[in-house]
């Protein structure tokens, strides 16, 4: 992946279902991942298709380390966690 980023790939390819490569990191608890892909300027933020962000996945799938670290870098923004907690987390 770091050569990817290094060579200018782009942190917000979608596949078919709207995800970007931090939805993917997120999901799989891979907190490297996460990192190298904030530190690229990746959007934290960005919902796929179904309007999940990758903190929802990552809480979703208990990956505490990555739920930490999205939002200490500022991920959890407005629209993160709905009133009703009807947003998959």
């Amino acid at each position: 992946m770091k050569l990817l980023l290094h060579a200018n790939a782009k942190t917000e390819a979608r596949n078919y279902r709207g995800q970007t490569p931090l939805h993917y990191a997120a999901r799989r608890g891979n907190l490297a991942a996460v990192q190298l892909l904030a530190d690229h300027r990746a959007n934290l933020a960005a919902a796929e298709a179904g309007g999940w962000t990758g903190l929802m996945f990552a809480a979703r799938r208990g990956h505490a380390a990555v739920c930490a670290e999205l939002l200490c870098r500022g991920s959890g923004g407005s629209g993160a966690v709905s009133r009703t907690n009807d947003a998959g987390l």
